[in-house]
């Protein structure tokens, strides 16, 4: 449950970041996203998720995608916590 509500949130943050041509970025979270759904090195990749934040502020993030950025943030420390990792 809490993996499908991140992958939603990465989603959300990666159309986001794309709309506003920062594809770099998007990147980033789309090859996070699709190791995640592949369950390919997942939780390797949910860790890196989990220590991202600072991203918004090197990236130049906007509000929404730095709002996004945070249940990403949260949903990934979230499943960590769970998984006591």
């Amino acid at each position: 449950m809490k993996t499908d509500k991140l992958l939603d949130a990465l989603n959300e943050l990666i159309i986001e970041l794309q709309n506003n041509k920062k594809q770099q970025s998007a990147d980033f979270f789309l090859l996070r996203h699709n190791n995640i759904q592949t369950l390919n090195n997942h939780m390797e990749s949910i860790k890196e998720l989990s220590t991202c934040r600072a991203m918004a502020q090197y990236g130049n993030f906007s509000a929404v995608e730095e709002n996004n950025l945070d249940r990403v943030v949260h949903y990934a420390i979230a499943i960590l916590n769970e998984k006591k990792i």
